[in-house]
């Protein structure tokens, strides 16, 4: 909408103007002015003309006409100047007025210059607005340009970035490129990359810096905890893997910690862009800028693609280098395992199943003497080679392994060029299988057994004929043993009928010298059956109850007279916390102690021997706890051991080889070995401490099962009631034996029957029903007596099937005293017997009768 201002301090000619104007140009804004409002208006019209008289032109002359007449002509009025008298040609100039007029002139006239100046002031109007677009177009086109620069740069230094980053050898060498090209290619004044340390004050790294600030760095102090000094952009970009963007350094409130020392440098805007691979954060790569907007729009994404590459290029540098040691190490591993195999002369095969193909190492040719050439590389050449009378037992074995197994192994004969047999050992694992699980791919090695073969087959022989040479010494033992013994037995019970007689004291002291040097004999067989036992494996662990006390007491007193003659002290000390009950093997217990006073009082000549046994202290609560651990010691004062003696003290025949002095000492030097044998088998173990001139102390540990204390256990050997009521059959081919036990027997007042064969017991049996006890030799002619108790215990003899029945036999061996047991026997005694401990038998077993 056009407009027409009028400004005339003549009231009249501004009625006048304004009635003209109006009744011409009534679409037009007719606005009547104060000389203030003028300048306020020229902006706000499209279209105007404004129409003076001279007196306000006149007032305009001097400053004010200047800035009036500069308004007028970048506003694009078009100007109208009325006068009165002449035309003010100058004063028209001052304003640059379009047009002047008298306000004589007529209507007509005045409407033509109106309609003039709406042309010229449209024209003007138009020309302002292309020349408004114009210099538009060219600010844009200055500014396009300047982002084009801008976004030129960034690429071509993003570019620069990649290939840095792509051709990277080294990960530091890389960092410190990118870094360097962003800060000199762009412009920015500090660019860094720092590392998440895993430390305890999880610290940062700086791994590298370029730019003209990059001495920042040095002083900056970063973490990435949650200290103040660990919510910085660089903190938080690692920690939350995401970009972090200050704007303005000196408003942002994470920044309090650095933003006077960055504003000081004259940085004012920050990005940090988190640095990582495989979805794990590492580090952070930060830019700084001395500018606002630095980061605006693509900047910002294509700095965001830098860190990124960082990232991937940091994961391949990495990779690469893993991958580098891998392949060393694998490279090493291959020639490790290519000279093992060669060491091992072992033959390498990889079967591919569903073409057939099999690669074979050269090996393979060596080993059967063909060149590679002879043998197809496929799985028929090596079914070729095998022999004959194992190639289907080995094509069925290898069909079985494809449809059931990852693994197999086979051995087999194969048939080398020149004829020879070989015996080959292949194993081999599936490597490669389909969806399904069977197998694709396999490989393994072939080993030639031939010569292991043979060496077993040497072994097989040699075994054999060990085994048949050790039956003969058991055999040799066996018989050995039983043909001493015999003797041996008859020899000590005349020789204990001899001692329980009057005699006079000379006489008496014979008989116990006869008793001793039987003894001593006794010992030695045993010692040299037991360890025959115990290297054959065959010593086996029968746990009875027992009363400590009593089984330890009997085994000193028995050793009393020889102390006493040495004049030494033989002393028995069982703390008062150990149990009286136990449960152990009391015959190896017994055995392993008895083997240790006899060397104690043997080795002693002056002072005294101990037997001590106490109650080891225990982690266990007694709820958990159901054994006892006993230190057994046996300490005596005699010379002591050597020290270079005692490491082989408890191995066989060491007595006498070590010292001069043990060799005045009998003794097998078995004794020890046998101890330390027993205890391994009742699960324990030996020691010895000793020093050389001061005596020494052998101990043993055992864990014990308390015992029960009843009376079905082991009842009190009370005198037996009417044994003139008892009758017992003794069956023994020895006719001494016989005799001596029978006589013992009869004194003692029981009723006796004998037999001397197996055929003599069976009529016996058949003939007395009341026979109340059977002691029972194992070697009788005719039936043996694991027979006769067999057929005693099956009820082949009325009322006699559960007769107690005791062992009396020479075969004192461990397996034949568990035949005596699986046979049906009751209770076991080796010959000699002692007529003490026969007796102790007879009424463990007839009191229970009474």
């Amino acid at each position: 909408m056009s407009a027409i201002y009028i400004l005339s301090r003549n009231q009249g000619l501004q009625k006048l103007v304004e009635e003209i104007c109006q009744a011409y140009f009534p679409e037009s804004s007719v606005r009547v002015l104060e000389p203030g409002e003028l300048e306020d208006l020229m902006v706000h019209s499209e279209i105007n003309v404004c129409i003076l008289d001279e007196q306000v032109v006149r007032d305009y002359q001097d400053g004010p006409s200047l800035a009036l007449r500069k308004k007028f002509h970048e506003s694009g009025f078009s100007i109208l100047m009325l006068y009165q008298d002449e035309e003010p040609a100058k004063l028209a100039g001052e304003v640059q007025a379009d047009s002047v007029l008298n306000v004589t002139c007529s209507r007509g006239e005045f409407k033509s210059r109106l309609e003039h100046l709406f042309l010229i002031s449209e024209l003007r109007a138009m020309n302002l607005n292309l020349r408004a677009q114009l210099d538009w177009r060219v600010n844009r086109m200055d500014t396009l340009e300047q982002e084009l620069w801008h976004t030129n740069t960034i690429l071509k230094a993003l570019s620069r970035c990649n290939e840095i980053i792509i051709k990277a050898d080294d990960e530091q060498t890389m960092l410190q490129n990118v870094c360097q090209t962003i800060s000199s290619q762009i412009g920015y004044p500090l660019v860094w990359v720092d590392y998440a340390r895993r430390d305890s004050e999880q610290s940062v790294k700086i791994m590298a810096s370029s730019g003209p600030k990059k001495d920042l760095v040095k002083v900056i102090k970063i973490n990435w905890n949650e200290s103040p000094y660990g919510q910085g952009p660089t903190s938080r970009a690692i920690k939350t893997g995401q970009p972090v963007h200050i704007e303005d350094v000196s408003k942002d409130p994470c920044m309090h910690c650095w933003s006077e020392l960055f504003m000081k440098e004259g940085i004012r805007e920050i990005l940090s862009l988190p640095i990582a691979y495989s979805g794990v954060g590492f580090g952070a790569l930060t830019i700084t800028s001395q500018s606002s907007g630095s980061f605006a729009g693509k900047t910002r994404e294509y700095l965001e693609s830098v860190a990124r590459n960082m990232g991937y290029g940091v994961w391949f540098l990495r990779h690469r280098a893993k991958r580098k040691q891998v392949e060393k190490e694998l490279q090493k591993t291959n020639e490790i395992f290519t000279l093992a195999m060669e060491a091992t002369q072992d033959a390498i095969w990889d079967w591919d199943i569903r073409s057939g193909t099999t690669y074979f190492s050269p090996r393979w040719y060596t080993m059967l003497g063909y060149e590679p050439y002879e043998l197809p590389q496929n799985y028929d050449s090596f079914l070729a080679v095998i022999h004959p009378a194992d190639k289907d037992e080995v094509k069925k074995q290898m069909d079985g392994f494809l449809r059931q197994s990852e693994n197999f192994s086979i051995e087999y004969r194969a048939v080398s060029k020149n004829g020879e047999t070989l015996w080959i050992l292949t194993r081999g694992k599936v490597v490669q299988s389909d969806e399904q699980g069977r197998p694709l791919r396999m490989a393994g090695t072939n080993v030639d057994m031939t010569e292991r073969k043979l060496m077993e087959q040497e072994l097989s022989q040699a075994k054999k004929s060990a085994e048949t040479a050790n039956r003969a010494k058991d055999r040799f033992l066996e018989n050995m043993n039983h043909e001493l013994r015999t003797p041996l037995n008859g020899i000590m019970s005349v020789l204990q009928t001899l001692a329980d007689s009057e005699l006079k004291p000379a006489e008496k002291e014979y008989v116990e010298m006869a008793l001793n040097s039987s003894s001593q004999l006794l010992a030695s067989l045993n010692k040299i059956l037991e360890l025959s036992s115990l290297q054959d494996d065959i010593q086996q662990v029968h746990p009875q109850p027992f009363v400590l006390h009593e089984e330890m007491s009997k085994l000193v007193s028995f050793f009393q007279p020889q102390a006493r003659n040495k004049q030494i002290g033989l002393e028995l000390d069982i703390q008062e916390d150990v149990p009286s009950w136990l449960v152990s093997d009391v015959g190896m217990l017994r055995q392993i102690v008895w083997n240790l006073v006899d060397n104690a009082v043997k080795f002693t000549h002056e002072g005294k021997v101990v037997l001590r046994i106490s109650k080891q202290s225990d982690s266990r609560q007694d709820s958990e706890a159901t054994t006892v651990p006993l230190l057994f010691e046996v300490e005596d004062t005699g010379g002591g051991i050597p020290h270079e003696m005692q490491k082989d003290i408890f191995e066989p025949f060491v007595i006498g080889e070590h010292d001069i002095q043990f060799k005045r000492y009998q003794g097998t030097g078995i004794g020890l070995s046998v101890c330390r044998q027993l205890v391994r088998s009742l699960g324990g173990e030996t020691g010895v401490e000793s020093r050389k001139g001061l005596g020494s102390t052998f101990y043993f540990i055992l864990e014990l099962e308390p015992g029960r204390e009843t009376e079905e256990d082991l009842p009190e050997y009370e005198e037996i009631l009417n044994p003139e009521n008892k009758c017992i059959l003794i069956v023994e081919d020895e006719k001494i034996n016989l005799m001596l036990i029978r006589r013992m027997l009869q004194k003692k007042g029981f009723n006796v029957l004998t037999a001397m064969d197996g055929r003599e017991a069976l009529e016996v049996l058949k003939s007395n029903q009341d026979i109340s006890l059977i002691l029972m030799d194992v070697m009788v002619p005719v039936h043996d007596g694991y027979e006769l108790t067999r057929m005693i215990r099956k009820g082949d003899f009325d009322g006699l099937k559960q007769v107690p029945i005791v062992a009396v036999t020479a075969l004192a061996d461990a397996a034949s005293r568990q035949h005596c047991f699986e046979a049906g026997m009751n209770a076991y005694l080796s010959k000699p017997v002692d007529n003490s401990e026969l007796m102790k038998m007879i009424r463990r077993y007839l009191a229970r009768s009474q």
